[in-house]
């Protein structure tokens, strides 16, 4: 899969060829060609093949990440329902966990932490579950 890339990469891309040509690596006409390409990129490969027989420093591409995958390498994306239930979780557990301790120590209810961890398990893994399969482009 080649990510398509931002205006961020094209330039960081052509600055780091402007220091490449800085140092004397590159003439002064082959600055100006990879520099076009640069900015006229549109995937990552485009701009990883203008700096494969250069040494560092190289673009970093690593806001060009592939999407999330599951096992069978399908793409998954965040719905309402998996937000709102990582956010239910999170409230689940800021708040249980102090409480348990808190009924623990006070009321000898030690075992009151069962269910906050066990609900926060358990909303967690329903967020997963909530996540759309994404089509593949």
């Amino acid at each position: 899969m080649n990510l398509r890339v931002g205006d961020a990469e094209r330039d960081e891309s052509a600055r780091l060829l402007s220091e490449h040509f800085g140092a004397g690596r590159i003439s002064p006409a082959e600055h100006e060609e990879r520099r076009a390409k640069a900015m006229s990129a549109v995937i990552r490969s485009e701009l990883e093949v203008l700096f494969e027989d250069l040494p560092a420093p190289h673009p970093d591409m690593s806001a060009a990440q592939p999407p999330a995958r599951t096992d069978s390498g399908e793409a998954l994306r965040e719905t309402r329902l998996s937000n709102a239930l990582i956010l239910m979780a999170g409230i689940l557990f800021i708040g249980g966990v102090p409480a348990s301790f808190v009924l623990g120590f006070t009321s000898g209810l030690w075992w009151v932490f069962l269910p906050v961890f066990g609900g926060v398990f358990v909303i967690g893994g329903a967020s997963e579950l909530a996540k759309r399969r994404r089509l593949q482009d």
